[in-house]
């Protein structure tokens, strides 16, 4: 620095001025800057940059732990370099492991996506990263994930979620639920378990769909969406259930399989197959293949039956 003041008594250095201080993998610049050999720590309180290979760091205020290799920031945090910024309140780094440490409000920028998080970790050397406290990751497709934790790997672009993940889908208008997700960025595909849950908002109504296990991918320009085990889903209009399930916005038809059934107002149908058809959300058509059965009720007590090998139906105006 231009200017040194030193106390022998307290041991306690003061440059000032065009200060930096050196180490083999970085620097770092500031006005004013204390070392304190007592304690073994050096500080600044005045705004400073860190500079290393690929990073830029800038903070207000600032630790440096020479022993144990620890760097702590505080106050208007701000760390860039090519692939990502991070804008923080409270930042520690641990250069021997590699580690950073996110102790505040947190947003994180990526070319792809953007995490907001007040608590979590990144490493360097891995690429992997947890996020604590409800984050809240987005994509710039308009799609975007909330759960409790995530953990994030930033080279494959994969996310596994627990407790309380929200997926919602803005273009598509779905929002998917479920306490343990598995999403992969990069080919837009997420699994969800343990009370995995989609809603289809519509103008009209809104599906729901309950499964086991549900998966949320993209197959070239259109949404599809399976779900697998003690599937059921309810709209005003439409209730049924199935063991599995198949949607593609390609052609807005819903695949039902293993022991389907469908109710629609005083209407039970069930078969080995159906293929319901929807256009401008409304119920279209309806194929069920393989011993299809429909069961009217008439009155408190007789039902009309009907049994056959296949039936189509076509609805006509039909509302709840």
């Amino acid at each position: 620095g231009d200017m040194l003041f030193y106390d022998g008594n307290t041991k306690l250095a003061r440059l000032r001025n065009n200060v930096k201080l050196n180490n083999k993998k970085m620097e770092l610049l500031t006005d004013s800057l204390n070392y304190d050999r007592n304690l073994h720590v050096v500080y600044f309180f005045n705004g400073a940059t860190l500079k290393d290979n690929s990073n830029v760091l800038i903070a207000e205020k600032g630790y440096y732990y020479p022993k144990e290799r620890l760097l702590r920031f505080k106050e208007k945090v701000k760390l860039s370099n090519k692939e990502f910024e991070i804008e923080t309140d409270t930042l520690e780094y641990k250069t021997r492991k590699a580690i950073a440490f996110l102790l505040g409000p947190s947003t994180i920028t990526h070319k792809d996506n953007i995490v907001y998080t007040d608590r979590g970790w990144y490493q360097s050397k891995t690429q992997d990263a947890a996020f604590f406290n409800r984050p809240f990751f987005t994509t710039k497709e308009g799609r975007s994930l909330l759960a409790d934790t995530l953990y994030y790997n930033r080279d494959t672009e994969i996310v596994n979620a627990y407790h309380g993940v929200i997926l919602k889908d803005s273009i598509n208008q779905l929002t998917v639920r479920g306490n343990k997700a598995f999403y992969n960025n990069k080919v837009e595909y997420a699994m969800f378990t343990d009370s995995a849950l989609v809603i289809e908002h519509q103008q009209e109504d809104s599906l729901f769909l309950h499964a086991d296990t549900l998966f949320y991918m993209k197959e070239l320009e259109h949404t599809v969406l399976k779900a697998n085990k003690h599937v059921c889903f309810y709209r005003t209009d439409i209730q049924g259930k199935c063991d599995s399930l198949y949607y593609s916005s390609k052609d807005s038809v819903l695949h039902l399989s293993k022991s389907p059934v469908l109710w629609l107002e005083e209407s039970q149908l069930s078969g080995d197959r159906m293929y319901l058809s929807l256009k401008n959300e409304t119920l279209e058509t309806l194929h069920v293949m393989g011993n299809s059965m429909l069961v009217m009720q008439e009155d408190t007590v007789k039902y009309n039956q009907l049994i056959g090998k296949e039936l189509e139906a076509y609805f006509i105006d039909f509302k709840s």
